[in-house]
């Protein structure tokens, strides 16, 4: 059997004061082709999502690639655009090395967490929007070139950089291969979560991962802090339908404990392939997201 698990530092992820927090996900594969001069666009280029209903303004936003493989990851430059075409560079030049195939990390983008490594192994976890100007490869020059339909204009300085939009319309993903030699996907496609606040959800997760059993899928969690939080959902995707694995809270049991707490959820109908997102609940009805991971094989 194998394990898969997403590693966080300790991250306090951003969830609303006095607003719902809105995720959306378009599961639809990303396939990468392999480029150069010009890039390679994926299939499909511009992969969308629509958020509509929202009251408020962005107060803060994160941004989930599930299940991205690649031959050699430092080929991918991916763009995230705005209703209202403002843009942001989620990753350029990061990592190095093969992602395999069967053994795909999710990558959750929001700012105040860790870059991604420039020369390392990419691991599923969250991480700070992360752009390297120096290559290993350099096939294409700074800035990374992103062919219509990705509309022109300079990159915000981070996703904070869009806080204060009008959040409903359609989100745009773009994904560029840019050097020979490799091709890969992102497997379960993207997600967004927006919310229209600024205060900090009263947990901090240490890790969130999964492996195989004979019956389903095992999910396991441990927390490195929590303060005035009622419990989790865990929420499993699959063929572009969503449903909530528990059928009532998993209580929080870290409160009042300077180590947090270990957690673990059996989903006796997953499978390889199901996406799973592990969502935080307040005592004030608050939510966010947690994390995200592809089950193992």
């Amino acid at each position: 059997m194998k394990r898969v698990c997403v590693c966080l530092a300790a991250l306090a992820a951003v969830a609303g004061a006095g607003s719902a927090l809105a995720a959306s996900e378009n599961p639809t594969p990303i396939t990468i082709g392999d480029g150069a001069s010009p890039p390679m666009l994926s299939t499909p280029y511009g992969s969308q999502i629509l958020v509509n209903g929202q009251a408020g303004p962005v107060g803060g936003l994160t941004v989930t690639l599930n299940g991205l493989s690649h031959g050699f990851v430092e080929d991918i430059d991916v763009l995230l655009v705005a209703p209202n075409g403002a843009r942001v560079l989620l990753m350029s030049d990061a990592g190095i090395g093969s992602i395999p195939e069967d053994q795909p990390v999710s990558l959750t983008f929001s700012d105040g967490a860790p870059a991604l490594p420039q020369f390392g192994l990419l691991t599923s976890g969250t991480f700070a929007p992360s752009n390297y100007n120096g290559s290993l490869q350099p096939c294409v020059a700074d800035p990374d070139p992103f062919p219509a339909p990705a509309p022109t204009g300079p990159n915000g300085a981070g996703l904070s950089s869009l806080n204060g939009l009008d959040p409903n319309g359609l989100w745009s993903l773009y994904v560029v291969d840019d050097c020979s030699g490799a091709q890969g996907a992102i497997a379960g496609g993207w997600g967004i979560s927006l919310d229209g606040g600024t205060g900090v959800t009263a947990v901090s997760l240490l890790s969130f991962g999964a492996h195989r059993s004979l019956v389903g899928v095992d999910l396991r969690w441990r927390t490195a802090s929590e303060s005035d939080l009622l419990g989790f959902n865990l929420w499993r995707t699959r063929a572009g339908r969503t449903s909530k694995v528990n059928r009532a809270l998993v209580p929080a049991r870290g409160t009042g404990f300077a180590l947090g707490w270990s957690y673990r959820l059996r989903d006796g109908a997953g499978r390889h392939g199901d996406s799973y997102r592990l969502q935080g609940v307040e005592l004030s009805g608050r939510r966010s997201w947690l994390g995200s991971l592809l089950a193992p094989r």
